[in-house]
């Protein structure tokens, strides 16, 4: 357990981190709009508390729900590239950034009961929790207009983003985990839901 003593720490730092880039992904709709600050800085704060800080929570909570031991770590080189591929993506006008600045590292099950659907269900939490929220943002902007309206789209789009990114079978992304865990009806249903749910992004995006 000694790799929770830093926890609150480390989920602090790692929650800025994400704030900052998104702040900075997001600064030119601002810096061509300043009416625009207050909804940019509102949907960074609501990235970094759902996109992120959820995703890695709920593999937290799922890994201890079922006897793992299960503690939140900053990932420095996570940090520096996320904050890179945030300034990149601010530079080119692209919206884009990748990076971790944090994670959850899984110990052993306490309980004696390891099982390769526990590591499966553990790996689907985050970008399950992505899907949710995504759907949830999308709900909810379809009642509203004007810079709200802004603030709710852009935490959705994120949010399905990163649902259908961690869904992919491809090494170290949480879809693989479920794969190599042999758990495929629940990446279908994981990959089937990430894609419905990033249908709206598309039609915004492009």
């Amino acid at each position: 357990m000694s790799l929770c003593l830093l926890e609150r720490r480390d989920i602090v730092i790692s929650g800025l981190g994400v704030f900052l880039a998104s702040f900075l992904l997001l600064s030119w709709y601002w810096i061509i709009n300043l009416s625009l600050i207050v909804p940019v800085t509102l949907a960074s704060i609501l990235v970094s508390l759902t996109a992120f800080m959820s995703h890695e929570l709920m593999h937290r909570y799922v890994a201890r729900s079922l006897g793992y031991i299960a503690c939140f770590r900053l990932v420095r080189y996570g940090l520096v590239m996320l904050m890179l591929t945030a300034l990149i993506g601010f530079a080119a006008r692209t919206p884009f950034m990748m990076g971790a600045p944090g994670a959850v590292a899984i110990g052993p099950n306490i309980l004696g009961r390891e099982s390769s659907r526990h590591r499966a269900l553990i790996a689907l939490a985050g970008p399950g929790a992505n899907v949710l929220m995504a759907a949830a943002f999308y709900a909810a902007s379809l009642s509203v207009a004007g810079t709200l309206l802004f603030t709710l789209r852009i935490t959705y789009i994120i949010n399905s983003i990163l649902a259908i990114f961690n869904s992919l079978p491809i090494p170290p992304l949480d879809g693989y985990q479920v794969v190599k865990n042999r758990e495929y009806g629940l990446w279908l249903t994981l990959m089937v839901s990430s894609i419905l749910v990033s249908i709206p992004a598309i039609r915004y995006l492009f």
